[in-house]
Parts: structure tokens; C-alpha cells; sequence
């Protein structure tokens, strides 16, 4: 969904879509989520609802977004940068499918991350 959609309410009436699911976590990218006096994510939390600030920066490194996105194993990734031509779509197009291509969380350093949970711990 998009990230001006991610609430509450959105997230619950897309939880109910899928009835097998009785809690959801919304991830908002923002580069206003750090807390500075400490290392820790803002979390929203309402019932059977969770959303994580996760602090990000255009300017994050391709290394760090390259293992964010192995980690994280999205269904797709929306470019914002870097698509004012074909060519330029292409391109970033054929590195994000290579990131989602890998089957392993283990990233360039050799880290492994086993579940979403130790990612935010």
C-alpha cells in the first residue's frame, strides 16, 4: 500500500482481507523516525495493529539498501529516484529484481537476520 496510507484503519480493513492473520505490522520509512536520544524505532501500536517508524535516508548507501531489501524480501519495489527515462527504469528495475531474487537473508557481510523481529531489536 502506500505509504500515505499506512494506519490503523488501513492496515486493519486490509488484515481482514486475509482471515487466516489476526495482527498486522505496517513499516513507514521515514527519515523523522529516530529517536535521537536513544537507537530505539517509534512503534504505534492499537489493538491487533502495529506500525514501526523505520528510519531511512535517500541518501542510505547501495550496500544498505541492497541488504534491506534482501532482508525485508518485499513482493516489489516502487523506485523513486533515478526514472525519468526508460533506460534509467530499466536499469533500476533489473537491480531491485536481483535483490529479490535472493533466496537467503545472508547478506554481503554474512549477517543473517532469522526473523523481522531481531531486524528491530
Amino acid at each position: 500500500m502506500p505509504m500515505n496510507h499506512i494506519n490503523h484503519q488501513n492496515l486493519v480493513e486490509h488484515m481482514i482481507k486475509f482471515p487466516e492473520f489476526n495482527y498486522v505490522i505496517g513499516l513507514k520509512p521515514t527519515g523523522w523516525e529516530l529517536n535521537s536520544k536513544s537507537d530505539e524505532f517509534k512503534v504505534y501500536k492499537y489493538n491487533n495493529c502495529s506500525i514501526y517508524g523505520v528510519p531511512y535516508s535517500e541518501h542510505s548507501s547501495y550496500t544498505e539498501l541492497e541488504d534491506f531489501v534482501k532482508f525485508i524480501q518485499p513482493n516489489e519495489i516502487v523506485p523513486t529516484v533515478n526514472v525519468g527515462n526508460p533506460a534509467s527504469r530499466k536499469k533500476m528495475k533489473s537491480y531491485f529484481q536481483e535483490w529479490m531474487n535472493c533466496k537467503s537473508t545472508e547478506t554481503k557481510i554474512g549477517l543473517k537476520q532469522p526473523t523481522v523481529s531481531k531486524y528491530f531489536s
